[in-house]
This record gives C-alpha cells, sequence and structure tokens, in this order.
C-alpha cells in the first residue's frame, strides 16, 4: 500500500483526473465510478486517492468516515508497516490541509484517535502522536498551529470517550490508560504553550477572529486535558480526595507558580476586552462580544478544573503557595469586578469559588500571607479598582447554582471570623469574598411581594402602586417565589444567626404587642347580625390588623426557612436552641391564631396564617423530629422551659393536635390550607421513628377511633392520602382482627347501605354517588400503606366474598358514570398491585387464584361496557374521550398488568380445572385495546405507558423460551420418530407383516406426515437460530442453543453447507482462522438428545463468539 503517494488503478477507457476536472464535475465522484474493492487494503488504498482528488469538505468528511469504518472492523488485516504507513498520511494530509474547516480536521482527529487505540502496543510510532504533530505546532504558519490543536483535541476527547463498538474493550481500555500517562501531559503543556505565545506576543494575527480562534484551540487542549478521566492514577483512592482531579504526579512540573497567573491574566485580557470596530463601513465584524465573553468563561472554567487538582500533589509549603495564588488573583476579580457584567463569566467564578472552598481547608487559607495587592495588578484589568456596587449592573447572573457557589464559599468567610489567628491579607480576601457575595444577591430579582413586606412592615397602609408589584393581588397568594427566595437567603442568615433571631425577637414582640392592642379593642366578627357602628368598627380594625398579620406571616416564614436551612449533625447547640426559641415563637402565633379565629383575623387573614403556620412546622419536622432530628437537642430547652415541650414526642403532639384543628375547622378550609396540612401529615408519618411518636399520642389515638372528617366531603381528592397515613399508622405493628375491625367500622356501615339498596337508580343519585366514590378512594388510600403480607391478609379476608360482590355490583350499576367507575377501578389496580411483595400466600392457599378472579370480572365488565359509549366520542378525542373511556381503561389496563406480573396466581391452574377466567380476561384486554385507535394511544402519555406496560406483563403469562422450546421440542420429536421407524424397519420379521405386530413399523405420526411434505422447513429453523446464536447478542442464548443440537441431528447435510457458506462469506484474510473456529462448534458433541450434550454444543457457541471479538473479527452472514 502506498498511501503517501497513491496511485490510481488504470483501467482502460477512463480518463485522467485533470480531463475530469475540467468537466466541472467532482473528480472524486467519478474516480469512484472505477474502483472496485474487493479487500479492506484496496478500499483503503482507493479512499486515499479520494481524498487527493476532492476539496469537498463534505466528500472528505464522507471518506474519513469510511476509513474509520474500515480501520474499526479490518485493522487488525493490515500489516504493522502498511498501519504506521496510513497514520502517516492521514499526518501529512493534515499538515498540507491545515486550512480545511474545523469538522474536517476533527474527523481526521478522531481517526487518529481510533488507530491509536487499536494499534498501541503493536508499534512505537503509534505511541507518540504528540511529537507527530510537533512539525506543525513549531511551524511559522497560524493555520498548521490551530490545525495540530483540533486534531489533538479530537484525539483526546474520542480517547477520553470510547465510543468503538468492539469487544476488545479491555485491550482499548489499557491502550487509553497508555495515552494518558504518555502524552496528556504533553497535550496540556501545548495548551499552555498556545496561551504564553498569545500573551507574550509571540506570534502576529491577521485579524481578531483569528486571534480569538487561537486562544480557544488552547482553552480546548487544556479543557479536555484537566476533564480526562483520572481513574487509577492514585495507589489510593479510598481518601477523601476522591471528588477532585486526580492527574498523575508527573503532571506536578506544570502546575507551577505561573500557571494561574497565566491563566488569569488570560481570563482578564478577554473579559475586559471588547470588539473592534469593523475594518470599513460595508465590512462588518467578523468577532462580537459573544465571542469575547465565551472565551473568557471557557478560560474561567479551566481555573475552576486547575483549582480541583487534588491537594496530596503539592508538600505543605508547595500548597500554601498554591493556595496564596489562587485566592490572590480570585480576590483580584472579585475585588475589581472583572467580566462581571456577563453572566457566563459569573456563573465560572462562582464555581470556581465553589470548588476552592471544598478542597482546602479554612485554617490552610489562613496561614496564606500574600503579597499587596498592587503587585499583582498587570494581570487585572485598567477597570480592576471598580467599586463591587457597579458589579450588581448584571441584572441576570444571579442564577441559583452561581447564588449556591457563593452560599458555599461565604460559608467558610464567615467562619473565619472565629480563626484564632489570620493574617491581613486573609482578612482582605474574606472582604472581598463576602462583598462579592452581597453584591450578587442584590444583583438578583427577588419577589417584589417579599420585598414590599419586608422594608415597608412598619406601615399601616399599603405602598403605593408600582411597576414591579400588582396592586390587585395580596402578596401572599403566590408564596412559592417567596419561600424559594428565604430559603437561599437561609444559608446566609445562618452565618450571622444570633444577630438575625435578635432581630426577628423584636419585630415579632412589636407585631404581637399592636396586634393584642388592636384585637381587644375590636368588636367580634361573627356572621351574627351587627349594628351599623359594629359594622364601621369592624372595617377600621381591619385596616389596622391587616398589616400586622402581614408582618406577622412574614416572620413566621423568615423563621421557618431558618429551621429548615439546619444541616443535621453540623449545627453547633447554639443554633439548635435559637431555633427552639424560634418554635416558641411560632407556637405563641399558633396560640393567637386560635384564640382569635372569631375575630377580624378570620377569611383570607386566618388562610395565610394557616399557610405560614403549617410551612413553619414542615420545615421544624425536617430539622427536628424523625430520623435526623436528635431526641436530646437543645432545641427543646426553650420548648421545655415555656411550653413543657422536652421531646419529639411532645413536639409532634403538638403539631399534630394543630393539624386536627385544621383539618376539624369549621367552615373547612381552602383547598390548598388543606393539602398542606394533609402534606405534612404525610411527612409526620414517613419513618418509623416519627409513625412510633404518632402512635403515642393521644390525639392521633382519638383521631383513629373517629376518623370521619367533613373535609372528606368537600375535597375528595385529599381522602386518597389522608387514609394512607391512617393506615400507615394503623399497620405499624402487628394490628389484632378487633383493632382492624373497629377502624373499619364506618366503611362496614357504608356497604351495608349498599347492600340494602333495592335497585341500580339509587346508587346513581348525587348523594350516593358522592358515597362510592369517597367509600373507594379511602379504601384505596388504606390499601397503600399495606407492606406485608399479614395486613394484607386481614383487608382481603374483610373484603372477600361478601364485599368484593358488591364491588362487582357498584361497577356494572355504575358504569356509564366515569367518576365512579374510575374509582372503583383504582381501588381494583391497587387490590391488585403486589407492593413490597404484600400478595404472597400459603401454597395450599387458593387466595392469589380467587383474586386474580375477582379482577378479571371487573376487567370484562368494564370491557363491555365501552362497546356501549358512542363511536363519535371516542373518534372525536380530547378531554371528554378521555374522562368518559380512556381514564377507566387506563385504570383497567395498569389493573392488568398487576395482577399478570404480581406472581401470585399459577396460571396454568385454570386450563387444567377448565376454568376460562384468564381466557375471559385476555379477550376482554383485546377488546378493550380495540376500542383504543393507534393516535388517541400516543396522545394521551398515561394511556400510552399503561399500555406498552401492559403489554410488556403479557408476555410473562407464557415461558420467555416458548419459541425455542417448541422448536426444540419438535425437532426431537422428529428425530425420535425418525429413529424408531429406523429401527423397526432394520428388525428382522419374524411375524410378518401383520399389522399390529411387534416386527410391523409403528403408524406415521401426523406431525411426521406434515414435515414431510414440507422438508426445507427444518433447514429453514435450523437458518434461523444459527443467525441469531452465532450473530446475534439475544438473552435468550442458552435457549436457542439448546434446540440447535436436534436441528443438526435431523439435517446433517443443511449444516455442513451453511458453515461452508459462512467461511466463503469472509474476506480472505479470515477464511482459515474462521474456518477453524466453525470446525470447534461440534468439537467432543455426540449425536445424543440429552442435557449434557445440548449444553456442551451451548458452551461452544459461546466459545466461538469469545473467539470472534479477541481476534476483532467482523463476521459476515452468509447469503
Amino acid at each position: 500500500m502506498s498511501c503517501a503517494a497513491p496511485s490510481r488503478p488504470s483501467r482502460p477507457g477512463t480518463p485522467s483526473l485533470p480531463a475530469l476536472a475540467a468537466t466541472g464535475v467532482d473528480p472524486a465522484s467519478l474516480a469512484l465510478l472505477s474502483f472496485t474493492a474487493s479487500t479492506p487494503l484496496e478500499a483503503i488504498s482507493q479512499l486515499c486517492v479520494v481524498l487527493d482528488s476532492t476539496a469537498n469538505n463534505h466528500t472528505l468528511v464522507f471518506a474519513v468516515d469510511q476509513l474509520k469504518l474500515l480501520v474499526a472492523n479490518h485493522f487488525s488485516l493490515l500489516a504493522t508497516p502498511e498501519k504506521v504507513q496510513l497514520k502517516a498520511y492521514v499526518i501529512n494530509f493534515v499538515h498540507s490541509h491545515a486550512a480545511a474547516k474545523p469538522f474536517v480536521l476533527s474527523a481526521f482527529g478522531q481517526l487518529l484517535s481510533l488507530m491509536i487505540r487499536l494499534a498501541w502496543f503493536e508499534s512505537e510510532a503509534f505511541t507518540d502522536i504528540v511529537d507527530d504533530l510537533r512539525p506543525l505546532i513549531n511551524d511559522n504558519s497560524i493555520d498548521k498551529h490551530n490545525a495540530a490543536a483540533l486534531v489533538l483535541y479530537a484525539i483526546v476527547s474520542e480517547m477520553n470517550s470510547p465510543t468503538l463498538n468492539t469487544t476488545r474493550i479491555v485491550k482499548l481500555r489499557k491502550a487509553v490508560i497508555a495515552f494518558r500517562d504518555n502524552q496528556l501531559a504533553k497535550v496540556f503543556q501545548s495548551g499552555i504553550g498556545y496561551l504564553q505565545r498569545v500573551l507574550g506576543n509571540a506570534i502576529s494575527f491577521s485579524s481578531p477572529r483569528q486571534r480569538i480562534d487561537y486562544v480557544q484551540n488552547g482553552i480546548k487542549l487544556l479543557r479536555a486535558s484537566l476533564s480526562f478521566d483520572f481513574i487509577g492514577t492514585t495507589p489510593d483512592e479510598s481518601s477523601d480526595e476522591t471528588a477532585s482531579l486526580q492527574v498523575p504526579t508527573s503532571w506536578r512540573p506544570m502546575l507551577d507558580d505561573t500557571l494561574i497567573p497565566l491563566l488569569f491574566q488570560t481570563y482578564s485580557a478577554f473579559a475586559t476586552a471588547s470588539p473592534p470596530p469593523p475594518p470599513s463601513a460595508n465590512q462588518p465584524n467578523t468577532v462580537s462580544e459573544q465571542d469575547y465573553i465565551n472565551t473568557s468563561s471557557q478560560t474561567m472554567e479551566c481555573i475552576s478544573l486547575v483549582v480541583s487538582v487534588r491537594r496530596s500533589l503539592f508538600g505543605d509549603s508547595e500548597r500554601l503557595v498554591w493556595i496564596g495564588a489562587i485566592m490572590r488573583h480570585l480576590a483580584l476579580v472579585a475585588r475589581g469586578s472583572i467580566g462581571m457584567g456577563h453572566q457566563e463569566n459569573y456563573h465560572e467564578v462562582c464555581k470556581t469559588l465553589a470548588r476552592f472552598k471544598s478542597m482546602y481547608n479554612l485554617s490552610e487559607m489562613a496561614k496564606v500571607g500574600m503579597p499587596a495587592t498592587s503587585s499583582s495588578s498587570s494581570s487585572s484589568s485598567p477597570n480592576a479598582d471598580s467599586s463591587m456596587s457597579n458589579a450588581g449592573s448584571g441584572s441576570k447572573r444571579g442564577s441559583a447554582s452561581s447564588l449556591l457557589g457563593e452560599a458555599s464559599m461565604s460559608d467558610d468567610v464567615s467562619a473565619g471570623n472565629n480563626a484564632t489567628s489570620t493574617t491581613p491579607e486573609f482578612d482582605e480576601w474574606m472582604d472581598a469574598i463576602a462583598r462579592f457575595s452581597v453584591a450578587g444577591l442584590t444583583s438578583c430579582d427577588w419577589s417584589p411581594n417579599s420585598d414590599f413586606i419586608f422594608f415597608n412592615s412598619g406601615q399601616s397602609a399599603p405602598p403605593p402602586p408600582s411597576p414591579t408589584m400588582p396592586t390587585s393581588t395580596d402578596p401572599f397568594d403566590d408564596d412559592d417565589t417567596l419561600i424559594t427566595n428565604l430559603e437561599t437567603l437561609a444559608t446566609f442568615a445562618r452565618r450571622t444567626y444570633p444577630e438575625l433571631t435578635d432581630f426577628v425577637r423584636a419585630q415579632f414582640a412589636d407585631v404581637l404587642t399592636s396586634y393584642t392592642r388592636v384585637t381587644a379593642t375590636s368588636p367580634r366578627s361573627a356572621t351574627s347580625p351587627r349594628t351599623r357602628s359594629n359594622s364601621s368598627s369592624s372595617a377600621s380594625s381591619t385596616s389596622q390588623v391587616q398589616p400586622l398579620i402581614h408582618r406577622l406571616v412574614y416572620l413566621t416564614y423568615v423563621m421557618a426557612a431558618c429551621a429548615g436551612a439546619r444541616i443535621p449533625y453540623q449545627s453547633p447547640e447554639s443554633h439548635d436552641r435559637i431555633d427552639g426559641e424560634l418554635a416558641c415563637l411560632a407556637v405563641r402565633s399558633m396560640h393567637m391564631h386560635q384564640v382569635s379565629a372569631g375575630h377580624v383575623v378570620g377569611g383570607t387573614f386566618g388562610a395565610i396564617m394557616d399557610n405560614a403556620l403549617l410551612y413553619f412546622w414542615t420545615q421544624f419536622r425536617k430539622s427536628y423530629i424523625g430520623e435526623t432530628g436528635g431526641r436530646s437537642s437543645r432545641c427543646y430547652d426553650p420548648l421545655a422551659a415555656q411550653f413543657q415541650i422536652d421531646d419529639q414526642e411532645h413536639a409532634m403532639g403538638l403539631v399534630v393536635q394543630y393539624l386536627v384543628g385544621v383539618l376539624r375547622g369549621q367552615p373547612p378550609r381552602s383547598v390548598d390550607c388543606l393539602h398542606r396540612a394533609i402534606r405534612l401529615f404525610v411527612d409526620l408519618s414517613l419513618g418509623y421513628t416519627s409513625v412510633k411518636y404518632l402512635v403515642k399520642t393521644d390525639v392521633v389515638k382519638a383521631l383513629m377511633a373517629d376518623h370521619a372528617f367533613g373535609f372528606l366531603d368537600h375535597y375528595p381528592k385529599l381522602r386518597v392520602d389522608y387514609y394512607t397515613v391512617l393506615s400507615r399508622i394503623l399497620f405499624i405493628e402487628d394490628t389484632t382482627d378487633a383493632e382492624f375491625l373497629k377502624f373499619v367500622r364506618p366503611f362496614d356501615d357504608k356497604f351495608g347501605m349498599l347492600a340494602s339498596v333495592s335497585s341500580a337508580a339509587d346508587l346513581r343519585t348525587p348523594a350516593a354517588r358522592q358515597v362510592l366514590v369517597g367509600l373507594f378512594k379511602d379504601l384505596r388510600g388504606l390499601l397503600m400503606s399495606i407492606g406485608n403480607k399479614t395486613a394484607f391478609a386481614q383487608f382481603w379476608s374483610w373484603m372477600y366474598p361478601g364485599k368484593m360482590a358488591l364491588v362487582r355490583g357498584v361497577l356494572e350499576a355504575t358504569v356509564d358514570d366515569p367518576d365512579v367507575a374510575v374509582a372503583v377501578l383504582k381501588f381494583m389496580h391497587e387490590l391488585a398491585f403486589n407492593r413490597t411483595s404484600r400478595l404472597v400466600f400459603e401454597n395450599n392457599s387458593v387466595n392469589g387464584i380467587l383474586l386474580f378472579r375477582e379482577v378479571s370480572q371487573v376487567v370484562q365488565v368494564y370491557a363491555q361496557s365501552t362497546v356501549q359509549v358512542p363511536a363519535e366520542v371516542t373518534a372525536r378525542g380530547g378531554e371528554e374521550a378521555y374522562r368518559r373511556v380512556y381514564k377507566g381503561v387506563t385504570a383497567c389496563m395498569k389493573m392488568v398488568r398487576a395482577s399478570f406480573s404480581g406472581n401470585y396466581a399459577n396460571f396454568g391452574v385454570f386450563a387444567l380445572y377448565g376454568d376460562d377466567t384468564l381466557d375471559s380476561d385476555l379477550r376482554a384486554v383485546s377488546a378493550l385495546t380495540q376500542r383504543v385507535p393507534l393516535e388517541q394511544l400516543l396522545t394521551f402519555p398515561k394511556l400510552s405507558i399503561a399500555f406498552y406496560e401492559m403489554i410488556e406483563s403479557l408476555k410473562g403469562v407464557i415461558s420467555r423460551a416458548t419459541a425455542a422450546n417448541c422448536i426444540d421440542n419438535f425437532a426431537s420429536f422428529l428425530y425420535n420418530e425418525q429413529t424408531l421407524r429406523a429401527r423397526s424397519r432394520a428388525m428382522p420379521s419374524v411375524l410378518g407383516a401383520v399389522p399390529g405386530s411387534p416386527g410391523s413399523p409403528p403408524p406415521v405420526h401426523p406431525v411426521v406426515q406434515a414435515f414431510a411434505q414440507m422438508p426445507e422447513l427444518v433447514g429453514y429453523w435450523l437458518g434461523l437460530l444459527l443467525g441469531v446464536v452465532l450473530f446475534e447478542d439475544s438473552q435468550f442464548q442458552w435457549s436457542l442453543g439448546q434446540a440447535v443440537l436436534p436441528l443438526i441431528m435431523l439435517n446433517q447435510e443443511y449444516f455442513e453447507s451453511y458453515c461452508q457458506q459462512l467461511v466463503a462469506a469472509q474476506l480472505p484474510e479470515r477464511q482459515e482462522v474462521v474456518a477453524t473456529l466453525v470446525r470447534d462448534l461440534l468439537k467432543d458433541v455426540e449425536f445424543t438428545l440429552n442435557s449434557k450434550m445440548r449444553e456442551r454444543l451451548v458452551n461452544n457457541i459461546g466459545q466461538f463468539r469469545r473467539e470472534v471479538g479477541s481476534n476483532n473479527i467482523t463476521l459476515i452472514r452468509p447469503l
């Protein structure tokens, strides 16, 4: 092969390449007409001709892609000199086409990466690609510098993310590791050289665009090198440095005191630069401001990676110098707001601060004696002395992730106040970072409602209208934004926690005093008749109470956010005690709210106060109640002193008592308030410890005895969550039958009412519909928390058989009512769902069969009802069709999936005893699916997911290897029949040809007769199975391989012919290897139908596939 100077094959009548070029047609396109490659070597040579014959970028990429396919599949067929020659050709091509488009050069880099991985251990010529590209880097041409950078970047990227689909993954991984150990440091050094040449003015550029591209190429090399997979480079990876970059020790000389200034100087140069004016009025700029922003942000990303290198790379004294350099330059960026007017730069700086904080301890930073700031002013921009107040001008840069980075860094900054000894330089560093964080916060667009409440808390009248705050809405109508802002600020509040809580307590005392004074003089605002003067006085009191309530609610939200920001096991005891004092304020607010429920605080004001208190107790629970809250936390000291609440159990009792008051409130609370209360109730019941505390409280004991609340009738959607909590409490311990029956007595009464109904029409009244929907929602919630078979057995014994018959009767009577029908179907789905293996019955129990039969009957009832739905409803689609038909169909499909995948029923029993339940269920499923047009199935996501999950579960009804077993059984039966008839013919006949005598041949089986009429069927099956077991990856490889042996025994001629065709279909260079592997397929295999011979053949097939993969052979299927 001569890739360096390829010669085009000479064929008669074919014009030369110059003559073709003169026709205006791409010479490479016409050159392909004369190419007929019969081997990979010829194809590679001809693709080299194509590359040399075209200047079209897309043709170049196409040819390179074909080269990659050939190299990936057939590189082992080339001799080592030919591989080296191909690599040299690619490098020479890049050298001579350095001005090609970046995507073309990247394609060549990917090709080189593939060759390096495959041939690294074959020749040293593939082990130093950086030196191979050194002539391009050392050339005076900027285009060649950029070409070398693009190729190196593509090589490193491909090495770091292997995409080659091959079984030689272990060998390729070893090559990647060798490349990382030997070449990656050189790539990193090359990237540093690019930046040094730019900042040192060692190279002149013809345009700003060329300078930008040059720097970005250098940054790409640095970023790709630092982002490489360094796992396995350190002897001990069990240390606490696993989150850092585990760069090898050989990189230490490059991470010197010049690298950090170089990177920060590059950042400053582009973060403060602006696009030059256009060369003329008719010529636009080739670079934009965004190009400079992208360059500076990518540079800061490299800095964040450099900051993350492992600590153990430096000695103690070297580490202090390294930390000092980072601190000095980060302080310059923060103090001078360099590039902070753009979100990309700001985000990367915050990420660098967060990584720096996670890598090094505060005590190490405190030991750093930074040089004077002016000594490094050369690396900053001319406007580095601008005030931090200008940093807030970028209104878009306060992203959530950036603020989290600031918060993480400010954590250590504030903790620095407790350091025993610090240097003045370190104090300047803390001041710079703190000011940087404050400037970032003030530049964010916070909630105007929260700002209004906070800054105008002392005013008795609302503020004047502003463009940012609507005057027609209450500031707490949508508190999601307020909560988000407060939770972010709570992280900072923990830094100066005592000062904040002192302010909160003072504000709370002022509000409480004013509120008590106003409510003491105001008339009660009950619904009884009032005089005109009382009405006027009530309106006046309301105007006075409104701002006080707003201030109190806002303070409650602030206290809740602060309590929720506690980090378990890291918060000091003094902070826990402060949280306890805040909880005391919340208890006083709750008591004041309950006492004044009949005063002017009712209505909307009472709702927002309930929401605030519920949010507080939600956050308090997260920090101090349950699995993460310490039982002896100092938080309970203030609560014990003021309210005798000395542990979690008593705190749980207080919260639950307030929750029950909200749920039983008259008139009922708003749906949003009730939803928050139920959500908090659910949170309190999560975890074994929390439920144990709940069970002991007197409020919960009374609640379990009388759990019917009036709000359940008004908001049925909350019933499931409510009874899920009660079920979790009921079954936390072994519940006796008497306790269970006592709890479900209200449900017994409702089922008794259903049993007494005389006609189906009585079940369709509005009152009956409300009872039915509520009943089945309650039962579904009760089932959802049952997680063991004992509790489920209690529930099933209570339901079956009498109540299950009532469930079917209700569905039959109200099947055309979508609300009732869906409630019944969802209950049945939960009943059939084997959650946490609760449907595990005894071996001699028929409960599994009975449960499946009940589910099947429900599905059949609903499937029959869908036929009665008018066709125009389903054809029209939309929400109406989903509500009336598809929502119930979805529930049925989920029910079928749960029953088939639950593994609690032996489906073979139905056929054994002549029970058609399974067949009827499958017919009902078929009827349901036929009622759903394909376009409607794809329109509704829930319906689509339920359908495909159901289809997936139906595969489990039949054995997964049924197809292979059927073929195996047929082939084995045919072989045994043929053997039996052959023996009968060979046996000497002593009795004559008397039918039925021992010497007579047995009658021909109908199956044998059918196969005798189609002799090609055996060969067809054998070809199919061989194509699967030899060429495809199947999860049923063992079952399929078992069926191959009897087919080979039936038709050995076809098997031998198939093997010959398989060998002939391969490339000539591989035919000998493949022939040897094929001969070993029947090694030590005897033509006997026993399990030993079957397994031996399966093992031989597996060995064949492993050898093919280890030799990097791409098999070609025979035609």
